[in-house]
């Protein structure tokens, strides 16, 4: 009797379709949830195409440093209503929500708790959506998919090691607040103009 160490035996990277990975038993597992919204021409077109979500995936995979043998990722996407945000001068009506899970396995624990504190320190920096936009834009380029990133909004995200979450004030890149107070909501933006 013995294991077999073989690529069918070891856990799938399932980027390419957007759902985690499956841990070893004996892995050390972290989770980390995240939402941002953002603004595209045609949102229910962004959500249809399959190169969006492909996109995403590959954007968060660069932007964040994430090993492919250490992390999976999930994206869900969706429609929804927008809230008090002015694209030029008319009021955007509806944006892409964007939720996102990463899976984060290892036996070696300090290796994972290393690995969350690095993708949560990027998620904290002010730079964040810039980066984000930037790196989804040249995805959806490089799949042929004519989709304009117009803005990003990054709330935070959720973790499940006893992280908590993380938030940032409401103050988009393109110099506009979108809330409309100055309360703090626990959001980053970026206008997704280079």
């Amino acid at each position: 009797f013995g294991t077999v160490d073989g690529p069918d035996d070891k856990p799938t990277d399932t980027t390419t379709t957007g759902g985690p990975k499956e841990p070893e038993p004996n892995m050390s597992v972290v989770t980390i949830v995240g939402t941002m919204t953002m603004s595209v021409a045609d949102p229910d077109a962004f959500v249809e195409d399959p190169a969006s979500k492909t996109g995403i995936i590959a954007a968060l995979r660069t932007s964040l440093s994430l090993p492919k043998d250490k992390a999976g990722i999930e994206v869900d996407l969706d429609v929804v209503d927008a809230t008090r945000r002015l694209t030029g001068r008319k009021l955007q009506e509806k944006v892409v929500k964007v939720t996102y899970t990463i899976t984060l396995s290892d036996a070696d624990v300090d290796a994972v708790a290393s690995l969350e504190s690095s993708i949560k320190a990027a998620l904290d920096e002010p730079s964040f959506a810039q980066t984000f936009s930037t790196e989804l834009t040249t995805e959806l380029a490089n799949a042929g998919s004519s989709h304009k990133i117009e803005w990003i909004e990054s709330p935070g995200y959720e973790g499940s090691s006893g992280g908590g979450s993380s938030t940032k004030d409401d103050t988009s890149t393109d110099g506009t607040s979108t809330d409309g107070d100055s309360s703090t909501d626990g959001d980053s933006s970026t206008d997704g103009s280079s």
